[in-house]
Order: structure tokens, then sequence, then C-alpha cells
């Protein structure tokens, strides 16, 4: 989920933000659903980035994962 094309739907400017991975054929049936579309690159900020952690209830074992985008890192402890 980390990794998967986002977008950013930007009411006060009128538009959809959208990463330059999602297909060019969700760009073309968005805009032809009246939507405007910008496809900006995936990394800069305005998609927001995550890390994530896990437990696993029944070993304690913690499991973590960084997107891609971001230069941060998932730790724990």
């Amino acid at each position: 989920a980390l990794d998967a094309p986002r977008f950013s739907v930007r009411v006060d400017e009128g538009i959809v933000a959208v990463e330059n991975l999602i297909s060019a054929d969700t760009v073309r049936d968005l805009s032809s659903r009246g939507h405007r579309i910008v496809s900006m690159p995936p990394r800069g900020g305005v998609f927001g980035s995550g890390q994530i952690i896990a437990r696993d209830p029944a070993t304690g074992t913690l499991t973590a994962g960084s997107e891609p985008r971001a230069d941060g890192m998932a730790m724990g402890f």
C-alpha cells in the first residue's frame, strides 16, 4: 500500500493532482469525466509519505516498512 500510486483532490484549486506513476488510461478516464488533472512526480511532499510497523501479537515480532518516495525509515524496539 505504501508503494501504490497516489492522488490528491485539491478542492480549493479545482484539480486532482496525480502521481505520474498513474497510468495514462486512468488519467484519460478521469479527464473524460470532467476532472482537471495535474500529473506530478512522486517525490516532493505533495502526496505525503509513510512508514509502518506491524507487531505480531503471538510472537512480538516487529515488521517495518518504508516507502521509496521519502528519505525516512521505520524503526521499532
